[in-house]
This record gives C-alpha cells, structure tokens and sequence, in this order.
C-alpha cells in the first residue's frame, strides 16, 4: 500500500501543519478536537502506556520518569532509530506512520496514541538525534526557541528524550502532577509482562525516590518480574510460567504482520519445601494487548496477550473476526503449553485450579480456550492416577476415594468397569474438583457399588471378598454403612439391603462367610446354648482406639440395616419362626413342642409378633395346612359348637383337633391360651367401626363442616352382618339373636352411630349399621318357623331359641312389634275420624274388593280420551256424595239432619250402582296427588301453612310438611293444559288431617268456576284471595296467595278458550 502524501522536508512539514491550523480555527475545529481526544483517552495519565509503547516499537531496553509539579520527563534507549522527517510527521498527524507501517514487529500506532499526552500538556517536547522539537496546536511541529538537550549518555548510548510540561489550560498542574503520580503507582508487573524488549521501568520523584519495574528473563518459560515502589523499602517479586509464539496478523491499515501472542500462568513457591506450582492469578487473570485491557474480562485464570482489534484506548477487545481467530491461537499455545507442564512436573491437581472449568460460565468469546483444553486431555494423557502416571480421559475413572482405596483395579473383575483411578482433587466443589468433573469422565458412583450385591454379581463379589483379610473387611463393611447412608430415595436403599442380606458378606469367629440371617452377634459374658450357632467375629465390633468409633458403626450396620440379631432367646423364636416362612416344618413332636415354647415365650414377653404367623394347622379335605390363627375358628371338640357353623358361613376353618389328641390337659390350656392371643375366632364379635360406611351415613349423618379428626365418629356392627343375614340360616340367626343378649343392660351405646366433622360441631345421631341391618332383615323365627323383621313379630310370637330378655339393650333396641303396635294405633285414629265424619273405615276384605275395583278403574281410564270439558262441567264432576252400602255408622249422639239431601244421594247411589260394582262408584273421583314440581310452588307460597285451617306441621327434621292435593281430576284435562300443572294452579297445600278430610268427606267445588271469574286482583294486594266450596255438608273456606289465585284464573281461562274452539 502507498502513501497518499510523502513529507521530504521539514519546511514544507511545517507549512502543511500551519495551515492545516488556520483551516481548522476558520471552521472552529479546534475545541472539537481537544474534545475528540479527551473522549479517546479518559483514563488518568493513560500517556505512560503510549510513552511505554513507543520505547518498545524501538527496541528500548530501559526507561526513564522523572515527575515534577511542573511536568515529566520520560526517556528510553531505543537503538532501532532516531527520529527521522516521517517520524516528526507521524507524531504530528493521526493515524499516519510511514515507517512503523513498514515495520512487521511495530505494535504501536505513532500519531494516535500519542496525542494521549494532550490531556496534560499544550507543548510536549521531543529531544532525539538531530532533532529537538515541540508540538503546538496537537499537530504544529515547532523548532524555533527548543533547546539543543544532549541525548547521548556517557556510555555512548543514545536517548530519546519526551519533556511534556503541565501546561494544559484545562487541567491545573497540581491535578496533572497528582492523576500522573497515580498512573506511575500503578506502574507492576502487568506493565512489563508481555513486552519483548522493555526489561525495565525506572520512575523518580521530585522527592528523589525512586520506584522500578524490571523483568528477568529466566530458562524453561520463566519470567521473574521485580517492583519497588518509591515509598515502599523493600521490593516484591511475582514468577510467571510463560508461553508464546509468533502469529501473522493483518492489521485494521491492511498491513501484514508478525507479532507475538502468549500466555502467563502465575507461579507460587512453598516456603517449607521450596517447590514451585502454578496457581490462578490473583484478581483473576487479564486480556493483554501488551498492556492489560484495562475493561475486558476473560474470566481466565491467567494471562493470555495478543495484538487483538480494540478500542483506541485499548481497553477492551471489539467483537470481530479477526479476534476470534487470534484467540484460536491462543488456545492451540495454551494446549501447547499443557505438554511443556506436565514436562516441567507442574501437571497437578494445583495447575488444574488454573484452568478453566464449566462452572466459570465464560462468555462463548473465551468458551474457545476451554473447548480446546477439554480436546487436549481426552486426546494426551494429562490426568495424574493415583500410581503417579498419566492417562487419557476415555482410560480414567473417578470416584469416591473410598471406593478407589478398597478396589484399585479389581472392580474391571467385579462390574466390567474399564480405567484407572485418577487422583482425586482434594477438596469437593474446588476449582481442581471443577475442571474434573467438566471433562466427562467416567465415574464410579455408590450406585455401581451397589451392583456388586446384585443376583448376577453376587457370586463374584462372595469369591472375591473371601479372599480378603480381615483389615480389609473391616473398611469394606464401613464404606457399606456409608453407601446405605447416603441413599438418597428409599426404594434404593429398600434393594441395596435386599441384595446384601442375600450376599454371604458376614464373617464369623470361624472365618466363614454368611448370609445376615445366618449368623448372630453374641453379646459380652453371654454363653452359647448350641455350638452351631454362627457368631460375628468380634474384630468388626471393637474399636482399636478411644477416639475410634468404627466398631460402634459396624454394629448398628449389622443390627439395624442388616438385621442381624444379638443372640438370645428372642433369637431361637425367631429363628423357629422362620423355619415355617421357608416351609421347613414337620407336624412332628417337634413342631408340638415349639408350639409350646411359643406359648411360653409369648406369655413372658411381648417382643415378637404372633399375630400374623401361618402356625396353626386346619385340616381340609386334601390334608393338613399351616394358616394364621385369625383364619380359624375353635370348633365344637373345644367345647364352641357354635365356631362350627361360623367358620362355614366366614368361609374359614377349623382348628385341627389333633392338638387335643396330642397335649395333655395342662398343656392343651397353655396353649389355647396362646392361640387365643394370636386372635382366634370363638363367636360372633360387635365391633366398633367408622360411621362412614353406615347405611344411614348420607341421609343422617353426612356434614360438609371440615373434617379435623378431633370430632366423633363411632359406629358398631358384626364383621360381614349383611350376608350372615343373607343366607337366611336359622342356625346362624340364633347366634347372632345370642350375641346379642350377651351384651347385657349396659350395650345401650352400640345401638346408636354418632358422627360430628370436628369438636364445635353437632353431633348428629342415627341406629348404628348393627341395628339398621337387624331391623330391615327378615331373619327372627316365629312360631311356625317363618323369618320375620322384628317390627312384624310380637314377643308372645318369637320361636325356639329366640328368648327374649328384658335387660338386653340391644334386643330392646330392636323393636319388636313395633309395626303392629304402630298399625294398631293407626286404625285407632283412623276409626275415630272416620266416625267424626260420619264414615266407615273399612275392613281388610274390603280394602281387598277396593283393590280390584282399581284394577277395573285404570282398564276403564285407558279408554278415556281425554277430550276438553268446559271448566263448570269438570267442577261438577269432582263433586263428592254420601253414599250408601257401604255400612256407614252414624255416631248416636249425631241427629240425623237434612234428610231430603240424603235421600237424593240415595237415589243418585242406585242409578250409579248400575253402572259399576256397588260400594266403589266414587273411583272415577278419586283425588290424585300433585307432583314435585306442584309441592315446591306451593311450599314457595304456603311454606306448609294449610290452605283450609292454617295450620304449620313441623316435622323432626325441622322441615314444614304437608300434602297437596289436586282440584280438577287430571285425566280431564287435555294435555296442552295438563303440561302447565307444574305451576302449581290445580293444587292445593293441606295439612295432613285437611288433605283426609278433603280426600274422604263429601264435597262440592262446582261454584268455584263463578267464584274464580268473578274475583279481579288488585295490584299490590297482598290478603289472601278466600274461595268457599261444601266440605262434609258445611262452607269451607280455602285462602289463596295472590299469586297462586292468578295462576288458577289463567289456567281457568285457558281452559275456557281451548273448550270453546272445539
């Protein structure tokens, strides 16, 4: 590339300049550009870097500060060159060097960076070879009045000299003096590090106190970097391992270049052994680009430097290109690097807390570097094993260290499990441990230990652990205890203990091997009853010191997650117990006897649970079978005929009579005893249970208040009631008749099931499930041998076996008779109304003529077509008449009144007579009650107030109750009409005794049709609307809600409309 503009003399360099001046006061550019370089360079004194740069691009090995209040002097030794007429126009220009353009080592920009030094001085000045010069105006070079300053020194050497007054207008020399002091100060290894040339930094006070940076070069990459500072004594001393290679660059101009990249790892002697190590940079290591980039972070923990694309400051790398590629190259030195480490025996856990790992979440910019370090140490073997060698990571393990400890190689045997134990970092979760587990090897886990127990490794690991010592053993069985600890979900554990109690892994006094059931754990001063029984070596369970605890975990092991039993008498039970587990049992004197050791035991101790032992024996058709005492029932040979006829009705057996044949009195009681305690059945049992199951729960007992299981709820009943009661089984009956009289006077509390949600709420109360089922079932004999509900039966009634006692609660619970009790009163009542109306009630034979005079009535309705009828008409048809035939008896003290009315009825009676059957003529008038729909408009308007008599019933349940009743016979109306009865128009809302009375009685409705039309409602009226008809031979007034009168004027009507139109 050629320039544009080539300088060849001074005066026509000064002209240039001078006019470039004046072009940029005519468009005042002049504090623009002031402006425009305080924006390029705002860090304080950033000048000194530039100054560095300069003495590096010549090849200075030294330089010089000399601060003052007035200003500094800065010099070096650069040999490359003095300056020539292209450097003065360099300097004086931005961004134009001929020579350093031409220079491929040149890692500066002459002409930029050098204004940096305007920030302090109006006139710097430049002292080298022929020329003596100072710049005015940024860009003026000016040699009139510059003083000739002898560079040569007294060795020959020549110097380039800069002298930057503090004569900026804009910043006061004391800030200049103070902002450069700082920049000096701050002057430490970093400033040295990664220069080629610079060896060392010399900076004097006005104080005379010196302070200085300098760099040794050492062999083998070491790089010793000294600092003094003026009012520090002594000196301090940093070691760097350091790295570098040439890379040819192109820069932003497009000049090709060769410049160095490198990296420095931070070195740390121990003062006890005096070995060195690598160790992570303190603060974090830094991006250079010679000097550190001062905002840029790497999230390294070293150094690295390279000549990236930056800002002009160089304080931060740009996202480019270029850069991505320049920091490839670093990775590929940093691989590089790895190799020349491990050489230098730096390879080590210390080194690897340099490196980067996956929790240092770096940017994907720096993510590069790690991506190649991850490659290299799967690629070369850089992991150090715990036999002091190197391996690849496809060829490494990692693992816990107690694991590695005990097994070395021997697992590759054990679980196919291929590799070398690397050595683990020595502390969890540290930088070293980090940059492990960030490369993906493969780890052996508690989990793959666990497998050595498995069915298909069991064999294995029982061969290979008998050939271990005793030593050994007992680091085995702590690491066990370690690994069952640390299980993290149950159903891990619940396998792992499975598969060690499966695994002959306990080794006894006699140095075998056994299972965890097989083997005991003998207790101090305790002696053997047998000699074959398998004890724990005591090695296991002893501590050899006092702060040891080993023996202490070894022991809960074996007991608590083994399950291994301390010897005892406990012990032979449990033992015999297990023999019927595993089916080992003979019914031989033997087995009589254990039986009767068990009983012993369990009427001594209470230790070992019987309850659920299959022990007994029950005979069946295809022989002897051991089950569970709570299967059984004592049969009638133990004195209890009645466990005979339960244990066919629970579906359960017998025990086998054989026990009696064999024991003695004595011993046949110790041991009934004993089946008694495991929960044998006897007889019937009335059990306390949960109400929610009671077949009352939801109409009684249910609440929708929370539920905190501090309320009630008790229920009581007999185990499957219901299908004992099912089978109808007189024998069966009786038991459950007995059982009940057992209970005695003071059983009240099992009659009833009681359920409150919680303690503030009300308990409610309904019959128990016991007494529900007794009292719906047909299951009490009567004399003749018929099943009967109680309610149907009277005492005098009650069959053989049924006996009836008066203290018995629950037998009084049930009621007996009750139903003829309650139909006796019933006639009763329905006797005296019937004689107050001047009825009859009639009798059974009549009720069953009735019967089937409605049969012939409902064959008759379906032939009806229901065709309209005006609404006078249908009003007539409802009328009721006395009639005779039916044996009506007249109360005595009742004259008989209107005579001429009755004998028309009497005629109307037999003019009907012929027509039907004779008594039953009123059927076609019968009074139909209303549906759902009908009841609730009328609870809506009455609330159950009586439409005739105004009274409220109440019922138990605090719940209104009444009857309503129909005015038109339904089967007249056409079905257009009939579809709106559920407004409640055609019925009325009658207390039970009004309902009877309108039901039964004589009556005569035809003047309501008149009494409906005529009657107009107000708007907002609210007194009932009285409508009058002939009840029993008397006015009845019936009292409608405003509402419910306009509903039956409309339908009225509607009815009217529809006749007419036909």
């Amino acid at each position: 590339m050629e320039d544009v503009f080539v300088v060849k003399t001074l005066k026509e360099l000064v002209e240039n300049r001078r006019e470039l001046i004046e072009a940029h006061r005519k468009n005042d550019f002049t504090d623009g550009i002031h402006a425009l370089l305080t924006d390029l360079y705002p860090d304080s004194a950033h000048f000194i870097y530039e100054l560095l740069q300069n003495a590096e691009d010549m090849n200075a090995t030294t330089v010089r500060f000399f601060l003052t209040e007035n200003g500094i002097e800065f010099e070096h030794n650069g040999t490359k060159r003095m300056f020539t007429v292209s450097d003065i126009d360099a300097i004086t220009n931005i961004g134009h060097n001929g020579q350093k353009k031409d220079d491929p080592t040149s890692i500066g920009k002459f002409g930029v960076g050098f204004k940096a030094v305007f920030a302090y001085t109006a006139t710097p000045e430049i002292h080298s070879g022929e020329y003596h010069f100072r710049i005015r105006d940024y860009f003026v070079p000016e040699f009139d009045g510059v003083p000739n300053v002898q560079t040569c020194d007294e060795f020959g050497v020549q110097w380039t000299k800069f002298s930057l007054p503090f004569n900026n207008a804009k910043k006061s020399p004391i800030i200049a003096y103070r902002e450069t002091l700082k920049g000096l100060d701050a002057l430490d290894e970093n400033s040295i590090l990664f220069l080629q040339h610079i060896q060392k930094i010399e900076y004097m006070l006005q104080d005379g106190s010196i302070g200085t940076v300098e760099r040794h070069e050492k062999s083998d990459h070491r790089v010793l970097i000294s600092c003094k500072r003026p009012q520090c004594k002594g000196e301090y001393n940093t070691q760097w391992l350091k790295f570098y290679r040439p890379v040819e660059i192109i820069d932003d101009q497009g000049y090709r270049k060769t410049l160095s990249i490198a990296i420095a790892y931070a070195m740390e002697q121990n003062k006890k052994t005096g070995q060195w190590r690598l160790i992570p940079v303190q603060g974090g290591g830094k991006t250079f680009i010679y000097f550190p980039a001062e905002k840029e972070y790497s999230g390294l923990q070293f150094h690295i430097n390279a000549p990236f694309a930056s800002t002009v400051a160089r304080d931060s790398v740009r996202n480019c290109e270029d850069n991505y590629k320049l920091l490839k190259q670093i990775s590929k030195l940093v691989v590089e690097s790895i190799a020349e480490v491990k050489r230098m025996n730096f390879l080590n856990h210390s080194f690897f807390e340099v490196l980067p790992n996956e929790k240092d979440e770096l940017s994907v910019f720096y993510q590069t570097v790690f991506d190649y370090i991850y490659q290299a140490f799967h690629e070369n073997e850089y992991l150090p094993t715990r036999e002091k060698e190197y391996v690849s990571v496809p060829n490494a393990l990692m693992g816990p260290a107690t694991i590695a400890n005990l097994f070395n190689n021997s697992l590759k045997e054990l679980l196919s499990i291929n590799g070398n134990w690397i050595a683990n970092a020595s502390q969890r979760n540290s930088r070293a441990d980090n940059f492990i587990r960030s490369l993906d090897i493969r780890e052996v886990t508690y989990s793959d230990f666990r497998k050595l127990f498995s069915a298909e490794n069991r064999e294995k690991t029982e061969n290979f652990l008998e050939q271990q010592n005793n030593d050994w053993m007992k680091k085995f069985y702590l690491l066990c205890a370690t690994v069952y600890k640390d299980g993290l979900y149950y159903s891990d554990n619940l396998q792992y203990g499975y598969d060690m109690r499966k695994t002959r892994m306990i080794r006894s006094t006699k140095e075998k091997m056994f299972v965890s059931s097989q083997i005991y754990i003998l207790p101090p001063n305790t002696e053997l009853v047998t000699k074959t029984t398998n004890i724990v070596s005591q090695f296991f369970l002893l501590s050899e010191a006092k702060d040891d605890k080993s023996g202490g975990e070894i022991y809960d092991f074996f007991t608590e997650d083994l399950g291994i039993k301390v010897y005892g008498p406990k012990v032979e039970i449990e033992a015999a117990l297990e023999n019927f587990e595993e089916n080992e049992v003979e019914v031989d004197a033997e087995y009589f006897d254990t039986m009767i050791a068990f009983a012993k035991y369990e009427n001594q101790y209470d230790d070992v649970d019987f309850l659920d032992k299959k022990i007994f024996l029950v005979e069946r058709n295809d022989g002897l079978y051991f089950t569970t005492a709570d299967r059984l029932f004592l049969g009638i040979v133990y004195n209890n005929p009645d466990g005979e006829v339960l244990a066919r009705a629970y579906e359960k057996g017998c025990l086998w009579n054989g026990y009696k044949e064999h024991y003695n009195e004595k011993q046949l009681q110790r041991f009934l005893t004993f089946v008694r305690h495991c929960g044998i059945n006897e007889g019937l049992k009335i059990e306390k249970v949960s109400a929610y199951n009671n077949p009352l729960y939801y109409k009684y007992l249910y609440s929708e208040a929370r539920n905190t299981g501090y309320g009630d709820n008790s229920d009581y009943t007999i185990v499957d009631l219901k299908k004992l009661l099912d089978k109808e089984r007189l024998e069966i009956n009786k038991i459950i008749w007995n059982t009940l009289r057992r209970q005695g006077r003071w059983a009240s509390y099992m009659c009833t099931a009681s359920y409150a949600p919680n303690a503030s709420a009300v308990t409610k109360r309904c019959d128990s499930t016991l007494i529900y089922w007794l009292k719906n079932s047909k299951w009490i004999a009567d004399r003749k041998g018929n099943l009967c509900q109680p309610k149907d039966l009277e005492l005098a009634d009650l069959g053989e076996g049924f006996e009836f006692d008066s203290d018995s609660d629950l037998l009084a619970a049930l009621e007996i008779g009750s139903a003829k009790v309650e139909m006796s009163l019933k006639r009763k009542q329905l006797e005296k109304e019937a004689q107050a109306a001047g009825g009859h009630f009639v009798t059974d034979e009549e009720f069953q003529e009735l019967q089937e005079l409605r049969k012939l009535k409902k064959a008759q309705e379906a032939t009806i077509s229901h065709v309209s009828l005006p609404v006078p008409e249908m009003l007539k048809r409802q009328k009721k008449e006395k009639i005779s035939g039916v044996n009506v008896v007249q109360s005595e003290q009742t004259p008989l009144s209107d005579v001429k009315q009755k004998e028309l009825n009497i005629e109307a009676s037999f003019k009907n007579a012929k027509k039907m059957p004779e008594l039953r003529r009123k059927l076609f008038g019968k009074i139909i009650d209303s549906s759902k729909d009908e009841k609730r408009r009328l609870k809506l308007w009455y609330n159950g107030k009586c439409q005739m008599c105004g009274t409220t019933i109440i019922g138990y349940n605090q719940v209104p109750h009444f009857i309503a009743k129909n005015i038109i016979n339904t089967q007249m109306i056409s079905g257009s009409i009939r579809q709106t009865m559920e407004l409640g128009w055609n019925s009325l809302c009658l207390c039970p005794n009004c309902a009877m009375k309108y039901d039964v009685c004589s009556r005569d409705i035809t003047n309501l049709y008149e009494q409906i039309l005529g009657r107009a409602i107000k708007e907002g009226e609210e007194d009932k609307v009285v409508l009058t008809i002939e009840l029993n031979g008397t006015r009845q007034s019936i009292y409608y809600d405003p509402e419910h009168f306009l509903a039956l004027k409309k339908a009225i009507q509607l009815i009217d409309d529809e006749t007419k139109h036909k």
